[in-house]
């Protein structure tokens, strides 16, 4: 019987003493319009919306300081999704054997869980991590 699922992967966070701020809406031109059109979540649409966005967001600084080891990063951070499915979406699942993309919307939709797009727009939002090609790559 499924109870809860949970998928993560770990990014690094940028470093909270000497990171700097930037507009996010300049950072995102950085991004390939490839990736963007070939993130397989239900809310990328979503996600190019936020990226356009007026948002202040926080970058590495390259040059870092003495808190982070002048790397500009302090550790890692999960970046993650999960589920936890109600009685009726277990049925549903079991029934219909939907597709992951049905089964993320649906998920989402309901909201019984999130996937790791939803996760990282938040820590973007609280400056934990920086919008860059490589982290949406090891998103896939």
């Amino acid at each position: 019987m499924l109870i809860l699922s949970i998928n993560r992967v770990l990014v690094k966070q940028v470093c909270p003493h000497c990171s700097i701020e930037a507009p996010m809406r300049e950072i995102s031109k950085s991004i390939s319009d490839i990736t963007l059109k070939t993130l397989s979540y239900s809310n990328k649409e979503k996600f190019i919306e936020f990226l356009n966005q007026d948002l202040t967001i926080r970058v590495r600084n390259e040059e870092g300081c003495p808190k982070c080891g002048y790397t500009g990063y302090s550790g890692l951070t999960p970046i993650y999704e999960y589920m936890y499915p109600d009685v009726a979406t277990k049925e549903w699942i079991r029934k219909d054997n939907p597709s992951s993309f049905e089964l993320e919307d649906h998920i989402r939709r309901e909201k019984l869980g999130k996937n790791k797009l939803d996760i990282y727009m938040e820590k973007l939002k609280l400056g934990l991590v920086e919008l860059n090609q490589n982290t949406l790559n090891a998103l896939r």
